[in-house]
């Protein structure tokens, strides 16, 4: 056996260049296919002769064999990210055939082992995660359920004791005779003898067919039959409430099984199927038998399900590893995947090879994951790109963490301190609204200074972590002098991150405040953090509560550190407008129930700076592109890249920039080329107050004149057929 071997001896299969990955071995055990380079499948006999290229692409198809090995199936992205679903010939006599055809994504098609359907999981309906299978030819899509339900009626009956042959006896005969005497009288059992008579007729024709020479399977043509004509419109969904995951088929092809949240389901190939649950067991499936019978990799071992039953198969296996090479090899790998898959096929015009040699040997003999971190972060920096950087997600040597730290944590009382005091104790010189300092119980006041924290004395001096290191749950009790008195109180900490959060609300609601007050309560403001889909819905819904009665808006993006929604703000802030409606007795408007999102077309300023990052950039560009109002404020940060990341054997983890975005105008990279305001301002360094931002009483300025403008140019009035001759 394999295992036996005091060795294993290693054969190169392929000689074609370029990464290979997603090896597999087609039923019939005769043909090899693999994925080389982003997305190109080749095939092959099983020796690696006769390699050749299937499909070429720049995204990586996951691909199935057919059960006769004559067909693919795989799914793969188009120019515009959508995947869909493909059927392409082994032998490469004909294009892939999209069979899904449909805008949203979908992806992990098989065939079932019949050869009859190919099945596949799809978001065709908003956000929801369905199973679909389509027919392969037009007479399986005409069969219904009911036709199957017959079927399966049947073959039951076929087998009920009442049409079984026996053996006769003259008692029997006499019996027999009887019996057919008094059924033949009865009219519905007669129909049914002669249907069953008329299919044992068809099973017997059926049997000499096979077994006739001419018959001989070898003879039959290659492949089954595909029906490619209107493929797409036979697809059907099983509308289920689990989002389904690993979808495989049953050994008989009636129904799928599929995996959630470690749990394993089954469900029929019927559209109001429910699922049911297999087991709470859950795995990579490697081949599944009769009677659900699954050979599979369970909890990280090689295991057999039966019946309920889940069989694990432990084993240990001992690894002997150089570390100097294992950092080599995560150096290289590093090396080769941005080789491979940085969107700049020039690499930034650099002399990639020799960047490698310049870091390889560094990388080899870090003596800890920080140094080896470090070392693979400057050979990325040798590109000069945004979106990228190594982190380790394991840290070696093990570092010692003492039991007792555990969920400690810097904690934070709410209150801001004047570190110019020069006296005894901390000078309280801000109060976070709603913080444990705001509390009706626990209430401190600017101008009061704390004298001990938790029997500590304090002073301005004092290192704050020393005396509120601690657990979120602990209670903190404070001493502090107000005018000539001394108090005692105790408060309840928050987090840093809590205690930012709501120092930033309180700051956003300054903000807006001057700008209602410096506008005549005509304007509004709304700052957008990023571009992530909570902060979405928060724009979404100030795009009623700031605009409301509001003639123009102030969107501000600095410090915005990017994500995704650009689109979705844009379809916010640009909408259609070819008409409006007016009810009886009402004014202009647009249903707001036909809107994508709510809108807004009224006046808007655009604030960015040079922390405004990624997706946030996007958005300025589009701003100024679309020419939909002012950008103010100084250039973006020119970082703009599409990134995926991929995991580095144990090292770590590194980001992937593998997608531009170039400007429809000129064509030009976003990346290093930032989106530069209409008017550039530079604000003081550090954070101004709302009175004292240049940028933000400027975009007050220009837009109170965009206002002016826009009333200028009202929409034309409503004319009623009645008016009109």
């Amino acid at each position: 056996y394999w295992w036996q071997k005091p060795e294993l001896t290693h054969v190169a299969l392929t000689d074609t260049e370029g990464v290979k990955s997603q090896l597999s071995l087609s039923p019939q055990k005769d043909k090899i296919a693999w994925i080389e380079g982003n997305g190109a499948l080749w095939i092959s006999k099983v020796d690696g002769s006769e390699a050749k290229l299937l499909r070429d692409g720049w995204d990586s198809p996951y691909y199935s064999w057919s059960h006769d090995g004559h067909w693919m199936t795989f799914s793969s992205q188009n120019e515009n990210f959508n995947s869909d679903i493909f059927i392409i010939p082994t032998d490469g006599s004909a294009p892939a055939v999209n069979i899904s055809r449909h805008p949203d994504n979908e992806y992990s098609p098989s065939f079932s082992p019949d050869g009859t359907h190919i099945s596949f999981v799809g978001m065709r309906h908003g956000e929801e995660l369905d199973i679909y299978y389509v027919p392969l030819t037009k007479e399986e899509s005409e069969i219904t359920e009911r036709d199957r339900k017959r079927e399966k009626a049947v073959e039951k009956m076929k087998k009920d004791d009442l049409y079984k042959e026996k053996p006769s006896s003259k008692k029997d005969l006499k019996t027999d005779e009887a019996s057919k005497s008094r059924l033949s009288k009865n009219p519905t059992i007669t129909k049914i003898a002669e249907f069953l008579e008329s299919l044992n007729t068809k099973e017997k024709n059926s049997e000499e067919q096979d077994n006739d020479p001419e018959k001989d399977p070898k003879n039959e043509p290659a492949g089954f039959k595909i029906d490619f004509e209107d493929i797409h419109e036979r697809i059907r969904r099983i509308d289920i409430d689990i989002r389904p995951r690993s979808l495989t088929w049953s050994h008989d092809s009636e129904s799928l099984l599929f995996q959630n949240d470690k749990k394993l389901y089954s469900v029929e190939l019927k559209s109001d199927a429910k699922p049911k649950k297999i087991t709470d067991n859950g795995g990579d499936i490697i081949r599944i038998e009769k009677d659900n019978h699954i050979y599979w990799i369970s909890g990280n071992k090689p295991a057999f399900f039966n019946k309920k039953k889940n069989t694990t198969y432990g084993f240990n296996a001992s690894i002997e590893r150089v570390q100097e090479d294992y950092q080599r090899l995560g150096i290289r790998l590093i090396w080769r995947i941005m080789r491979d898959q940085f969107y700049d096929p020039a690499l930034n015009n650099k002399d990639w090879p020799a960047i490698l040699k310049k870091y390889e040997n560094h990388a080899a003999i870090a003596p800890d994951s920080s140094s080896f971190n470090r070392v693979a972060n400057m050979l990325l920096g040798e590109l000069n790109a945004s979106h990228m950087g190594f982190r380790t997600n394991n840290v070696w040597p093990k570092a010692y963490t003492p039991t007792n730290a555990k969920d400690l944590t810097l904690l934070h009382l709410g209150a801001e301190y004047d570190y110019d005091h020069t006296g005894e104790g901390l000078l309280i010189s801000t109060i976070i609204p709603n913080s444990p300092a705001d509390r009706e119980k626990s209430k401190l006041h600017i101008g009061d200074i704390i004298l001990s924290i938790n029997g500590a004395a304090v002073n301005s001096d004092t290192p704050l972590h020393t005396v509120l290191t601690g657990r979120l749950t602990d209670t903190i009790e404070i001493v502090f002098k107000r005018s000539d008195k001394e108090l005692t109180t105790s408060l309840q900490p928050i987090s840093y991150s809590r205690a930012r959060s709501l120092a930033r609300k309180a700051d956003l609601a300054a903000y807006a405040h001057h700008v209602h007050e410096s506008s005549n309560q005509g304007i509004g403001y709304i700052h957008v953090a990023a571009m992530a889909w909570k902060e979405f819905e928060e724009f979404e819904k100030d795009i009623f509560q700031e605009g409301y009665g509001r003639d123009g808006l102030i969107i501000d993006v600095r410090d915005n550190g990017g994500g995704f929604t650009a689109d979705h703000l844009l379809t916010v802030l640009t909408p259609p407008r070819f008409t409006y409606t007016v009810p009886r007795g009402g004014e202009i408007g647009y249903p707001h129930s036909r809107r994508v999102y709510a809108t807004w077309h009224k006046p808007i300023v655009v604030l960015c700076n040079q922390h405004s990052y990624s997706n946030a950039e996007i958005f300025a560009h589009a701003i100024k592109e679309l020419d939909r109002g002012k950008v103010i404020g100084v250039p973006t940060a020119g970082g703009v890249i599409s990134t995926g990341s991929r995991q580095i054997l144990d090292l770590g983890r590194l980001r992937r920039p593998f997608r531009g975005w170039f400007l429809n105008s000129n064509g030009k990279d976003m990346e290093l080329y930032p989106a530069v305001p209409n008017i550039i301002i530079w604000n003081d360094v550090g954070k101004p107050s709302p009175k004292d931002d240049r940028q933000l009483s400027k975009a007050i300025e220009v837009l109170k004149k965009d206002i002016q403008t826009f009333k200028a140019n009202p929409v034309k009035p409503a004319k009623y057929r009645s008016q009109t001759k």
